[in-house]
């Protein structure tokens, strides 16, 4: 058996900037984003901040449509 571990980074949209999101930070406390800038700059920046773009859920099969039953 394989495990395949895939670190991808996924576009997002940061205080209406274009951004690629790496990963998530625990620092005490609170969480963070580590994201990257079109300039190459890396900020971090809270949770609520970002915005996905990439469509994440249109890659995955929950089975029924309707979730609205669990």
């Amino acid at each position: 058996m394989n495990i395949e571990i895939k670190h991808s980074l996924r576009p997002c949209i940061v205080k209406e900037q274009k951004a690629l999101f790496h990963c998530w930070e625990n620092l005490p406390h609170i969480m963070v984003g580590i994201i990257e800038h079109e300039d190459g700059t890396i900020h971090e920046c809270y949770p609520d901040e970002i915005r996905f773009v990439d469509n994440a859920f249109a890659d995955i099969f929950f089975g029924k449509a309707d979730c609205s039953n669990q």
